[in-house]
Protein backbone atom coordinates (compact mmCIF):
# COMPACT_ATOMS: atom_id res chain seq x y z
CA UNK A 1 0.00 0.00 0.00
CA UNK A 2 1.55 3.29 -1.03
CA UNK A 3 1.27 6.68 0.64
CA UNK A 4 -1.39 8.00 -1.73
CA UNK A 5 -3.65 5.06 -1.00
CA UNK A 6 -3.28 5.65 2.74
CA UNK A 7 -3.91 9.38 2.30
CA UNK A 8 -7.07 8.78 0.28
CA UNK A 9 -8.46 6.43 2.94
CA UNK A 10 -8.82 9.20 5.51
CA UNK A 11 -7.39 9.63 8.98
CA UNK A 12 -9.58 7.01 10.63
CA UNK A 13 -8.71 4.24 8.23
CA UNK A 14 -5.02 5.16 8.28
CA UNK A 15 -5.02 5.01 12.06
CA UNK A 16 -6.70 1.61 11.90
CA UNK A 17 -4.01 0.29 9.53
CA UNK A 18 -1.25 1.61 11.80
CA UNK A 19 -3.00 0.16 14.86
CA UNK A 20 -3.31 -3.27 13.27
CA UNK A 21 0.35 -3.16 12.24
CA UNK A 22 1.42 -2.26 15.78
CA UNK A 23 -0.78 -5.01 17.20
CA UNK A 24 0.78 -7.52 14.80
CA UNK A 25 4.27 -6.34 15.83
CA UNK A 26 3.40 -6.72 19.51
CA UNK A 27 1.99 -10.19 18.89
CA UNK A 28 5.14 -11.15 16.96
CA UNK A 29 7.35 -9.99 19.83
CA UNK A 30 5.33 -11.80 22.51
CA UNK A 31 5.10 -15.06 20.57
CA UNK A 32 8.73 -14.76 19.44
CA UNK A 33 9.84 -14.31 23.04
CA UNK A 34 7.94 -17.45 24.05
CA UNK A 35 9.41 -19.43 21.16
CA UNK A 36 12.96 -18.29 21.99
CA UNK A 37 12.39 -19.13 25.65
CA UNK A 38 11.24 -22.61 24.61
CA UNK A 39 14.20 -23.03 22.24
CA UNK A 40 16.68 -22.08 24.97
CA UNK A 41 14.91 -24.42 27.36
CA UNK A 42 15.41 -27.30 24.91
CA UNK A 43 19.00 -26.38 24.00
CA UNK A 44 20.40 -25.31 27.37
CA UNK A 45 18.03 -27.09 29.78
CA UNK A 46 17.02 -23.98 31.71
CA UNK A 47 14.27 -21.44 31.25
CA UNK A 48 15.55 -17.88 30.70
CA UNK A 49 13.59 -14.80 31.81
CA UNK A 50 10.78 -13.95 29.42
CA UNK A 51 11.71 -10.26 29.26
CA UNK A 52 15.23 -11.09 28.11
CA UNK A 53 13.95 -13.31 25.32
CA UNK A 54 11.46 -10.67 24.15
CA UNK A 55 14.27 -8.09 24.16
CA UNK A 56 16.50 -10.47 22.19
CA UNK A 57 13.75 -11.02 19.59
CA UNK A 58 13.09 -7.27 19.35
CA UNK A 59 16.74 -6.33 18.87
CA UNK A 60 17.31 -9.20 16.43
CA UNK A 61 14.31 -8.06 14.37
CA UNK A 62 15.46 -4.45 14.46
CA UNK A 63 19.06 -5.18 13.42
CA UNK A 64 17.94 -7.80 10.91
CA UNK A 65 15.57 -5.31 9.29
CA UNK A 66 18.31 -2.71 8.93
CA UNK A 67 20.72 -5.26 7.42
CA UNK A 68 18.04 -6.66 5.09
CA UNK A 69 17.17 -3.17 3.82
CA UNK A 70 20.84 -2.59 2.97
CA UNK A 71 21.00 -6.00 1.25
CA UNK A 72 17.81 -5.28 -0.71
CA UNK A 73 19.21 -1.97 -1.88
CA UNK A 74 22.45 -3.66 -2.86
CA UNK A 75 20.59 -6.30 -4.87
CA UNK A 76 18.63 -3.64 -6.74
CA UNK A 77 15.24 -4.18 -5.06
CA UNK A 78 14.26 -7.30 -6.96
CA UNK A 79 16.34 -7.06 -10.12
CA UNK A 80 14.31 -4.43 -11.92
CA UNK A 81 16.95 -4.24 -14.66
CA UNK A 82 17.10 -7.86 -15.84
CA UNK A 83 13.45 -8.72 -16.36
CA UNK A 84 11.24 -11.34 -14.71
CA UNK A 85 13.81 -14.17 -14.64
CA UNK A 86 16.45 -11.96 -13.02
CA UNK A 87 13.87 -10.67 -10.54
CA UNK A 88 12.99 -14.25 -9.52
CA UNK A 89 16.66 -15.13 -9.08
CA UNK A 90 17.32 -12.01 -7.02
CA UNK A 91 14.18 -12.73 -5.00
CA UNK A 92 15.40 -16.21 -4.08
CA UNK A 93 18.86 -14.84 -3.34
CA UNK A 94 17.39 -12.16 -1.10
CA UNK A 95 15.22 -14.69 0.76
CA UNK A 96 18.22 -16.90 1.39
CA UNK A 97 20.30 -13.97 2.63
CA UNK A 98 17.41 -12.74 4.82
CA UNK A 99 17.09 -16.19 6.40
CA UNK A 100 20.81 -16.34 7.16
CA UNK A 101 20.74 -12.79 8.55
CA UNK A 102 17.74 -13.65 10.73
CA UNK A 103 19.48 -16.74 12.06
CA UNK A 104 22.68 -14.81 12.76
CA UNK A 105 20.84 -11.96 14.50
CA UNK A 106 18.80 -14.23 16.78
CA UNK A 107 21.94 -16.22 17.62
CA UNK A 108 23.90 -13.03 18.36
CA UNK A 109 21.19 -11.49 20.53
CA UNK A 110 20.64 -14.77 22.37
CA UNK A 111 24.37 -15.01 23.04
CA UNK A 112 24.56 -11.41 24.28
CA UNK A 113 21.34 -11.17 26.30
CA UNK A 114 20.38 -14.60 27.59
CA UNK A 115 22.37 -15.78 30.60
CA UNK A 116 22.42 -18.98 32.59
CA UNK A 117 21.04 -18.82 36.14
CA UNK A 118 24.62 -18.52 37.48
CA UNK A 119 25.20 -15.44 35.27
CA UNK A 120 27.46 -17.09 32.70
CA UNK A 121 26.90 -16.74 28.97
CA UNK A 122 25.60 -19.56 26.84
CA UNK A 123 28.17 -21.43 24.79
CA UNK A 124 28.40 -20.86 21.07
CA UNK A 125 27.10 -24.35 20.23
CA UNK A 126 24.18 -24.00 22.62
CA UNK A 127 23.36 -20.58 21.23
CA UNK A 128 23.42 -21.84 17.63
CA UNK A 129 21.24 -24.81 18.57
CA UNK A 130 18.73 -22.53 20.29
CA UNK A 131 18.69 -20.19 17.26
CA UNK A 132 18.22 -23.16 14.92
CA UNK A 133 15.32 -24.51 17.00
CA UNK A 134 13.78 -21.03 17.08
CA UNK A 135 14.01 -20.73 13.28
CA UNK A 136 12.53 -24.22 12.79
CA UNK A 137 9.60 -23.31 15.06
CA UNK A 138 9.02 -20.10 13.09
CA UNK A 139 9.07 -21.97 9.77
CA UNK A 140 6.63 -24.61 11.04
CA UNK A 141 4.25 -21.95 12.35
CA UNK A 142 4.57 -20.04 9.06
CA UNK A 143 3.77 -23.14 7.00
CA UNK A 144 0.78 -23.99 9.18
CA UNK A 145 -0.56 -20.43 8.95
CA UNK A 146 -0.01 -20.38 5.17
CA UNK A 147 -1.83 -23.71 4.83
CA UNK A 148 -4.76 -22.47 6.92
CA UNK A 149 -4.89 -19.21 4.94
CA UNK A 150 -4.86 -21.13 1.64
CA UNK A 151 -7.57 -23.44 2.93
CA UNK A 152 -9.74 -20.53 4.04
CA UNK A 153 -9.15 -18.71 0.75
CA UNK A 154 -10.03 -21.86 -1.18
CA UNK A 155 -13.20 -22.40 0.81
CA UNK A 156 -14.18 -18.76 0.40
CA UNK A 157 -13.85 -19.10 -3.38
CA UNK A 158 -16.23 -22.06 -3.63
CA UNK A 159 -19.95 -21.57 -3.98
CA UNK A 160 -20.99 -24.97 -2.72
CA UNK A 161 -22.95 -27.80 -4.36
Amino acid sequence: MDGTALASMGAGASAAVVGIALLALLLFLLVGGLLLKLAVRFAARFSPPYGRTVLAVFLAALLGTVINVVVALGLGLGGAVGGAEAAATVGWTYNLIATVVGFAMIALMTRLLVRRPDGSALGVGTTLLAAFLYMVMLFVIGFVLAFVAALVAGLAGTTGP
